[in-house]
């Protein structure tokens, strides 16, 4: 097979390359640690080469129940589950259902495309197995994961695991060893049945979604993948009734934390966390859509009515939750004057890529509302756009002007459905917020 290779400005035409056979893929595979650049470069290409004539078609793969692993490090995996259907996939957290329904198929490679996140898996694979990786395209670094799965296994972390020492239903304080200032500080939620908990932790900027997982004897575990992001918890239960023990977030951040059982355990007020600088009341910006149009607060649509801004990524898992709430809200509500507009922050400067994913980012779910592309997605470029704020603490946050256009609140994270009881009350209190300032 011959093909052309480009290295920065240089070119090399008709570049023979070796046969991609499963064979050559083994031996990448199998490429010790150390040369972890090359494997990921090698891998790219294997996979970019198999992939070209890809058509795409419906799951090859077994019906039913399936366990699959992601390898966080050398002695580390994080396990999920995923149902396979006559219409596809089904990802698995606790009560969550993602549906993945996207494939590419060529040879014994195959291509799953997970929707809104810019992710996939490229594996090899047989109706009962798939051996292969995760990558991440909104990574820039580790962003490469070992992957494999296997039909007909329906637990996540112990096909039969120790009898719990205790129940861990409740409320917990969480403190993370590794942050500082207000991230330092989460609380837990965590429902057991037997041995299976389910659950969730929730932060400052935003909850860690839908998470599954078992306390075995004094052992817990519990892991998160909604296609884009990896969370995995371990931890110990201590002879003064603590969890102690470590937090994944893929392979690229690891830290230390230790729980405490808490009935009133809280977190910083999310309408304190960024607010208008002194002399500010109002909002201002000149961002552009797909179409090249410039939206501003002014805009004549956004005229005499409450607007919601929201600052989002098509990246973010909790922009995911609050859109789709957002999303709902404003077919029910705009004809009473709401107005939303979404500035998205990405982690690519590359415009093609980008607007493709803001584009499957709104079209997963049913954005009628503008969106328009503020900068990349750092938290200190984004604040600069918005020189009126103290600062931007979470993606999301969302400001809310009223009909004067003036600043009524700043909030910052979201809490999403896997928080339970908290969605609903965010929920609820976000809509009657903009009812009092809708009567005004």
């Amino acid at each position: 097979m011959k093909i052309r290779l480009s290295v920065g400005s240089c070119h090399l035409q008709d570049y023979c390359v070796m046969p991609f056979t499963t064979t050559a893929f083994m031996r990448i595979l199998f490429l010790p640690s150390y040369l972890y650049d090359m494997k990921r470069a090698l891998l790219l290409l294997f996979f970019s080469i198999k992939t070209c004539f890809a058509q795409t078609t419906v799951s090859p793969l077994t019906q039913g129940i399936w366990r699959a692993e992601l390898q966080i490090n050398d002695t580390l995996s994080l396990p999920f589950n995923f149902l396979s259907t006559s219409e596809g996939l089904e990802i698995m957290n606790g009560r969550e259902r993602l549906p993945v329904n996207e494939y590419s198929l060529v040879g014994d490679t195959l291509v799953i495309r997970f929707p809104v996140f810019d992710a996939e898996v490229r594996c090899r694979y047989t109706a009962d197995s798939l051996n292969g990786f995760f990558l991440n395209h909104a990574r820039k670094t580790q962003n490469v994961v070992p992957f494999r799965a296997a039909a007909g296994q329906g637990f996540r972390f112990s096909d039969r695991p120790e009898r719990p020492v205790t129940d861990i239903s409740g409320r917990w304080q969480v403190i993370f060893d590794g942050e500082e200032g207000e991230n330092r500080f989460a609380v837990a939620e965590f429902e057991q049945s037997g041995a299976r908990v389910t659950g969730t932790v929730l932060t400052p900027t935003g909850d860690h979604r839908f998470l599954e997982g078992e306390l075995a004897g004094s052992r817990l575990h519990l892991s998160a993948f909604d296609g884009s992001h990896l969370f995995l918890y371990e931890a110990e239960l201590t002879s003064d009734s603590s969890l102690q023990g470590h937090f994944f977030s893929g392979r690229h951040y690891h830290d230390t934390w230790v729980a405490f059982r808490k009935a009133d355990a809280s977190l910083p007020d999310p309408d304190a966390l960024a607010f208008l600088r002194p002399g500010y009341s109002s909002l201002d910006f000149s961002f552009a859509d797909r179409n090249g149009k410039y939206w501003t607060p002014r805009d004549p649509s956004f005229v005499n009515k409450v607007l919601i801004v929201q600052l989002l990524g098509s990246w973010c898992p909790n922009c995911m939750d609050e859109t789709a709430f957002l999303s709902d809200y404003y077919r029910m509500h705009r004809d009473r004057g709401v107005e939303i507009i979404g500035i998205a922050y990405e982690r690519t400067t590359d415009s093609l890529r980008l607007w493709k994913n803001i584009d499957r980012f709104r079209n997963f779910h049913h954005v009628e509302y503008p969106l328009v592309y503020g900068g990349y997605a750092n938290k200190d470029s984004a604040a600069k756009t918005l020189p009126m704020l103290n600062r931007v603490f979470a993606f999301p946050t969302t400001i809310i002007l009223d009909r004067k256009g003036q600043v009524r609140r700043v909030h910052s994270g979201f809490n999403g459905p896997a928080t339970g009881e908290a969605y609903k009350r965010e929920t609820a209190e976000l809509s009657s917020f903009i009812d009092r300032l809708l009567a005004e």
